[in-house]
């Protein structure tokens, strides 16, 4: 929690327009909602009143926004994806949701560190919890997918359920430890989330009671509920493929938000052309994914609809000159691996990166897959 020891500030209405108060200074806080920032105790959240005023000002150079230009892209569903500029899973969930017919917004929220990520500012948190206030959206997804940056979240989470705003925790942390979870957010979504969040949606809109949405866990009264999982999509061609570029991408950075699509400037585009991984290894968290799912895990999208995701990228993403693989290890399927190396070298002819596993992998297929351009195969 966020104290300020040092300021009292309080929300004030006046002339249609509100405005912070600070030992003897008045600073316009525009399209403040009445109630917005509550009066500040020691056990309450705030915004700060210079983190506002700095933040409400004229659209600078490049694709630097104003507080205004940023709210007029906001849709019903707000997800953040917290130091990762690609966020492959939350992407999935944004198109769920817009095939649906919600409007999303996704925020990318700080920039990627692998071992020390900073925790956001004043100013950040602020700029995040205003927006959300002025939409008023549905919920709050918040993708919570490490321990390395959860207090990050767990701050981001305390500011915007103060704001009374719905928050909702997804990822891997949340999947397994969704009691912990529950501690911190309004509802938890476990597993694979894409029917779920689609699901849970329509549940705050009154056309579903929250036990029958899969994946859920909430709280009646003082009792967690805890439902049951979707079964797994087996097909994931009809899940579509993540959305790339847009005006309803927005990053909050250094201080300041940023229009648009990160990824359609990056060197790099990622992706996965398959979920789950057939090996338990005790130190991964896949081992604890998998033992709550029956059925087949591991599945694989068909080389097609692969090489039309591809195309996509090389079409919206002009700088770009490498593809990254995610998958946990990438197939072994000779038959899949014959396809997709022709028609990748055809179409698409960039240098790619795999993971893969030493017990998972043969010379023919890894010389099928470095004439279709593999450079690089990382293993655990």
């Amino acid at each position: 929690m966020i104290i300020a020891k040092s300021k009292m500030f309080a929300a004030l209405s006046g002339g249609g327009n509100y405005f912070l108060f600070s030992a003897g200074e008045k600073y316009p806080a525009k399209s403040l909602h009445s109630g917005a920032l509550p009066l500040m105790k020691q056990d309450r959240c705030f915004c700060e009143a210079k983190a506002i005023k700095k933040a409400v000002q004229p659209c600078q150079a490049g694709n630097i926004l104003s507080l205004k230009e940023a709210e007029s892209v906001f849709g019903k569903v707000i997800l953040v994806a917290f130091y990762n500029q690609n966020a492959i899973g939350v992407r999935y969930l944004e198109k769920a949701l817009q095939r649906a017919g919600y409007q999303v917004k996704l925020i990318f929220f700080k920039s990627y560190h692998s071992t020390k990520p900073s925790l956001p500012t004043e100013k950040e948190l602020a700029l995040l919890s205003h927006m959300v206030r002025e939409e008023k959206p549905l919920f709050v997804g918040l993708s919570v997918m490490s321990t390395l940056y959860l207090e990050a979240v767990s701050l981001v989470s305390r500011r915007l359920r103060c704001g009374k705003s719905l928050v909702v925790w997804g990822g891997v942390y949340p999947t397994m430890f969704p009691e912990r979870a529950l501690k911190e957010a309004d509802f938890v979504i476990r597993g694979e989330g894409e029917q779920a969040i689609v699901e849970l949606c329509r549940a705050l809109e009154g056309k579903l009671d929250f036990s029958e949405v899969g994946n859920l866990v909430y709280r009646r009264e003082d009792q967690v509920m805890k439902n049951s999982l979707y079964p797994l999509t087996e097909n994931l061609d009809v899940l579509s493929y993540p959305s790339i570029g847009g005006r309803n991408k927005i990053t909050i950075d250094k201080d300041k938000i940023s229009a648009g699509d990160p990824a359609v400037r990056g060197l790099g585009y990622e992706t996965a052309a398959s979920r789950g991984c057939p090996y338990v290894c005790s130190y991964c968290c896949a081992v604890s994914l998998k033992r709550i799912y029956k059925g087949k895990y591991v599945r694989l999208r068909s080389v097609d609809h692969v090489i039309e995701e591809l195309l996509t990228a090389k079409e919206r993403m002009k700088h770009f000159y490498y593809i990254h693989f995610w998958d946990e290890i990438f197939s072994e399927d000779l038959d899949w691996v014959r396809e997709f190396s022709e028609k990748y070298r055809r179409k698409i002819g960039l240098p790619f990166i795999i993971w893969a596993h030493p017990l998972k992998v043969n010379q023919e297929a890894l010389s099928i897959l470095v004439n279709a351009g593999l450079y690089e195969v990382t293993n655990y």
